[in-house]
This record gives structure tokens, sequence and C-alpha cells, in this order.
């Protein structure tokens, strides 16, 4: 087959028609035949992303155009294949109830063999708009705006059905330090490869789409158990981290949430992917994790995405919890400390010279405290150091923020 021709597939019980649209259309196409529907769905099942387009006689044995348009328009994989209907001018009525069962298009024969070439391409020029709206254009995965639209459309259809299905959130590990050290055109290739691994991994019948950036999301669909998209996330991490021959391979965090179990909406669903995959990313990142059990969407509320944030500001910031004084978070600046460090401390007030060992600045606050510490100020190596310290709320739990900053001849 000609990888630079679109392939047209036709559906017609008289031979003689087949060989009329072949002789019409093979100088611009490639062409496929079929003799009834029954014979067309096994075409398409085997080689579904072969076929542009069908022309599709609506009056045949076996299995007629009507029930083959049913069949196909239902068919997750299949259901967007622009189709032009063929009937014979004598046929009252057919016209209409063929654009009511999903044709794109309606011909009549005897064909015209100019009509039929401009009928399919305007036809197929239509079709590419409407894919290009829906697909992002760097990875051919759906958009935002396209995966929420069949996203919701599929949790109305099994709102009641008793159906599973499993929403996965996706964040390549560290995308934006490769994309800057290596250059966008390496960070492009990234994502094409990873649109490539989800896509073969999460199967034909799944919903794939790219929210943006280096963040995916996947729809497994009528899945049998948990296990199974458990099993989807861990090949998603194996051949992602197999892709790679370099010294520090690509990694991602998975978050996933259940339909209907964690929510029957697609906000709902997405909030609680989101959380399980912060939760893998706290974990260690390079692995996936489920919704439920360690916090609630309400206190994810207060804190969400508050690393990043914290990572582009220029102090050493920590947080402790308050009663065990375990190191919950350090931003970059304070890993970057840390790493310098001869001893191996991993404690900042320590570090910083605020205490003489490690907690004990962070145990000088009483669990009562509900305002804020200033003026801890130390000379440290010839540096003026000035620390504050509060009490917030991190994952539900109550912990000291400390922030530690280098000040200038002109500051405090």
């Amino acid at each position: 087959m000609d990888s630079h021709k679109k392939c047209i597939l036709i559906i017609d019980d008289a031979l003689v028609n087949r060989l009329l649209l072949r002789r019409i259309l093979s100088s611009t196409y490639e062409v496929m035949e079929a003799c009834d529907g029954e014979e067309a769905l096994l075409l398409l099942r085997r080689a579904p992303a072969n076929v542009s387009a069908i022309l599709l006689d609506l009056v045949m044995p076996k299995m007629d155009g009507f029930t083959f348009l049913n069949y196909l328009r239902n068919a997750p994989e299949l259901a967007e294949l622009p189709v032009i209907a063929l009937t014979g001018a004598d046929s009252e009525n057919l016209e209409v109830r063929a654009l009511e069962a999903g044709a794109n298009d309606f011909l009549e024969k005897p064909f015209r063999p100019d009509v039929i070439l401009k009928r399919l391409a305007n036809t197929l020029l239509l079709q590419e708009a409407l894919i290009e709206a829906r697909t992002d254009a760097l990875t051919g995965l759906f958009n935002r705006t396209a995966f929420a639209k069949y996203t919701e459309h599929y949790i109305v259809q099994h709102e009641n059905a008793g159906n599973l299905a499993a929403l996965m959130l996706i964040d390549i590990d560290n995308f934006k330090q490769a994309n800057d050290t290596m250059g966008h055109a390496y960070g492009d290739h990234i994502l094409m490869v990873f649109s490539e691994i989800l896509t073969e991994a999460a199967g034909r019948h799944a919903l794939v789409g790219r929210l943006g950036g280096d963040e995916f999301i996947v729809l497994l669909k009528d899945i049998d158990s948990l296990a199974f998209a458990e099993e989807v996330a861990a090949d998603i991490l194996y051949r992602l981290e197999t892709s790679s021959k370099s010294k520090h391979p690509l990694t991602c965090s998975i978050g996933i949430s259940v339909f209907p179990q964690d929510g029957t909406t697609r906000r709902q669903l997405y909030f609680c992917a989101d959380e399980a995959m912060y939760r893998a990313k706290q974990l260690g990142k390079n692995q996936f994790a489920l919704y439920g059990g360690h916090s609630t969407l309400s206190q994810r509320y207060s804190w969400m995405r508050k690393d990043w944030i914290l990572d582009e500001l220029d102090s050493m910031i920590y947080i402790c919890d308050l009663q065990t004084h375990e190191l919950c978070y350090m931003n970059r600046k304070a890993s970057e400390k840390i790493k310098q460090a001869s001893c191996g401390a991993k404690c900042l007030c320590f570090m910083a010279g605020l205490s003489a060992t490690p907690f004990t600045f962070c145990t000088s606050f009483s669990g009562s405290c509900n305002g804020t510490f200033n003026g801890v100020r130390q000379t440290i190596d010839g540096k003026q150091l000035y620390c504050q310290s509060h009490l917030v709320d991190w994952n539900g739990r109550r912990a000291h923020m400390t922030v530690i900053t280098e000040l200038k001849d002109n500051q405090l």
C-alpha cells in the first residue's frame, strides 16, 4: 500500500459498482473493497488506521448500510471515520435516514466521476480540520478540550451501568530540567516518545491525551478490575525507563482514580488522580499511586503545588512536622545547601548555624504557638542570615515552615 496515498474503503455488493468506483478513485487514492458490512468490519478491525474514508452502499444483503453505520458509530476506534452513503436515484427518503444514521454525505447512482472526487476531497478536508481541532499538534493525542469532552460523554453513558474505569494523570519526572539542559528539540522528542509509549501501553480502546507541557492523561474504559489499571501503570513505567539508553533514564509519576468509586464526574476524577500523582511524587517519583487514604480533596486545595512556588524563591525553605520534627520538604535552594555540606546533617537550622544540634531550633516552638517567629539573625561564614518560622498545614499535618534568607548590606 502506498503510504503517501489515503485509503478509501468501498462497500458495495455489486461487483460492477466496485470496479467503476475503483477506476475513478485509483489514480488519487489507495482502494480497498468489501461486498457487505460484515466483510468491511473485519477489514477495519484488522487495520483501522489504514482507512481514511468509506463509500457505503445502503442497500446490501447480510449487513446493509444502516446496520453497518450503527456498528461503526458505536465503536470508539472507528466512530469518526467519514462515510459517504451511496444509493440509487429512485430511493426516496434514504438521504435523510443515512445522515441521521451517521453518514457524513450522500451520493446518488449513477456515479459522476468529477462529483465523487470533489465530494470525497471535501469530506476528507473537513475531517482533517476536525482532527486538528481536537488533537495536540506535537504528539497527535487528544488535547485538553477534546479529552474532557469524550470523558464526560463516557461518564454520562455509563453512569448507572456498573462499568469500572480508571483515570490516570501522568507527569514526566524532572522534565523541565532535561528540557532546559538538553534543549527544546530534545524535550519535544521526549514528549513524542512518551506519547507513543502511552498509546501502546493503554491499548486501542483507551482515551489518551496531553494536557500541556509534560502532563498527560489516560482514561481506561470498561476495565475488569483495578488490578488492570495497576498493570498498565507498571507497564508505562517500565517502557519509559527502558526507552532511554542514557545514564539517567526517563521516569514518570502516575496518579490513578477509579470511576465510580472515587468520583462520578470528570472534575472529581481529575482531582483525585491529581492528588494520587502528587503522592507518587512525594514517595520518590518513578511510581504510581492510587487515590485514597492519605488525604482529602478539601485538604489538598490548601497546599496544591506549593513546592513549585517555593522552588522559585531564593531563600532556603524547609518544612518539619510539628510533633515528630520529620523533614517533610526542602525547596531547591535548601537542597543545594545540603549537597554542598561536608557533614551529613539533614536539618537546615543546624546547617545554617541556628542551633548547636539538629532539630533543637525546631523543637523550641510549642504546639500551641500560633504566630510567626522572627528575629533570629546569625553571621555564618561571613554571611548575614535571617530566619523566620511559620506554623502551616502541609498535607493535613501541622508543621513548621522555616525560611532562611541571606541578607544583603542594605537589608535588616
